[in-house]
């Protein structure tokens, strides 16, 4: 529906905890400008009744929350986004690096990234997959909306299957098992792999 209605549509998916930063989030969406832009919120968490009110509450009319779809169904739910939000709070933990599983489903979604979170560098940056803001700037986070919604679709297409291929390339469970096999035998061990 929203598709049809030609809304931009921002896609949140996985647990709606405070790690995530979404509080932050509703605050943007309640601030864009642009009418044309939705956020749609899909999963559960200890949060998701308090962020639903918190809407409520702010007169957040542009923010549709979902329930959680199970693991094989993510990719037809990306399907209908037009960017993916990940994000995080500020936290320390982050300041080598950050690996969350919900990076990779989105990058191999084909879909650009909004990422929102304070670390050196991220996979997002490296294949120019979207755009990395720091944790918790609002400010950031509208302009790289706006900025994500004011592109070409062929290059909204064309960032998101940079992600794409990006982890295809290089972070698929063979890849990964194949560099670590190469690893071990370096230091002289014997790996053996079943499938």
């Amino acid at each position: 529906r929203l598709k049809a209605e030609g809304k931009f549509v921002i896609g949140y998916f996985g647990s709606h905890e405070l790690s995530y930063g979404l509080h932050n989030l509703l605050d943007v969406t309640k601030q864009l400008s642009d009418e044309n832009i939705h956020l749609v919120m899909v999963g559960k968490g200890k949060l998701k009744d308090e962020l639903i009110s918190y809407a409520k509450k702010n007169d957040i009319a542009n923010v549709t929350f979902l329930p959680p779809v199970e693991k094989g169904t993510i990719p037809a739910v990306i399907d209908n986004f037009d960017a993916i939000f990940i994000g995080t709070i500020e936290s320390p933990l982050y300041r080598f690096g950050i690996c969350m599983n919900k990076m990779f489903d989105a990058m191999m979604g084909g879909k650009p990234l909004l990422m929102s979170v304070t670390t050196p560098e991220t996979l997002v940056e490296k294949a120019e997959a979207g755009i990395v803001t720091k944790a918790g700037d609002v400010e950031s986070y509208i302009e790289a909306i706006e900025e994500l919604k004011s592109l070409p679709a062929e290059e909204l297409k064309n960032m998101g299957m940079r992600g794409h291929n990006l982890v295809t390339n290089e972070y698929t469970y063979d890849r990964l098992a194949n560099k670590f096999v190469e690893v071990m035998e370096k230091k002289g061990k014997r790996v053996l792999l079943i499938n």
